[in-house]
């Protein structure tokens, strides 16, 4: 009897053995960074923080590559002028036609556009229509730079369009380029540094203009 509870004791201790191996817990899974939803797929987070870096705020909405238009985003500044510069120079109108469009389109333009404006209407002005380039050269609105174009251009016209426009120029102390019209002047009427001619500049020069043509 004795022998037979033994054996019923180890069958029992042994089934229990097995039963402790079948119902160990196996390895556990990686603990979730703090405040992370522990279902959540480990890299969905990062994920979406580079899409929303990348791409904006809406995740799944493939963004533009940068530089790339899109509806409703304005053109970069500039465009417009230089459409319209392009438009001028590429018609078929003549030169008159053409410096008359490129001065009477550059006012109001940004500084460089006016600049790039001024350059080719000096260089299509015919010296019969330079009065256009008078204009914009003394307008107290155009910058000093497209002044300073005009200015160099008006060197090489004849004397009888130079030496007016250098006189007329000294009126205003304050132009950007009085002080090289003064210097030019002197060297032109034979005067000494300083000095002012008694009658002005202006009848100065058109007593010399007169003596040229004699």
């Amino acid at each position: 009897m004795n022998q037979k509870v033994a054996t019923i004791a180890l069958a029992i201790a042994a089934l229990a053995v097995v039963l402790v191996f079948l119902f160990l817990p196996g390895p556990s899974a990686p603990t979730a960074p703090t405040g992370q939803d522990p279902k959540a797929p480990a890299q969905k987070t990062a994920r979406a923080e580079t899409y929303s870096s990348d791409f904006g705020s809406d995740i799944g909405v493939s963004a533009p590559k940068t530089g790339a238009a899109t509806a409703g985003t304005s053109l970069p500044a500039g465009t417009a002028w230089e459409d319209r510069l392009d438009q001028l120079l590429t018609n078929e109108a003549d030169n008159t036609t053409t410096v008359r469009g490129l001065v009477s389109s550059m006012r109001g333009l940004p500084p460089e556009a006016q600049e790039e404006f001024a350059a080719h209407a000096v260089n299509l002005c015919e010296d019969e229509q330079f009065g256009l380039l008078a204009n914009i050269y003394f307008e107290a609105a155009t910058p000093s730079e497209v002044k300073e174009t005009i200015f160099n251009d008006v060197l090489n016209r004849p004397d009888e369009i130079k030496l007016p426009l250098l006189a007329k120029t000294l009126r205003n102390p304050t132009h950007p380029m009085a002080g090289e019209s003064k210097e030019i002047l002197e060297m032109y009427l034979d005067l000494e540094p300083g000095a002012v001619p008694p009658n002005g500049w202006d009848q100065a020069v058109s007593e010399y203009i007169k003596q040229q043509g004699e």
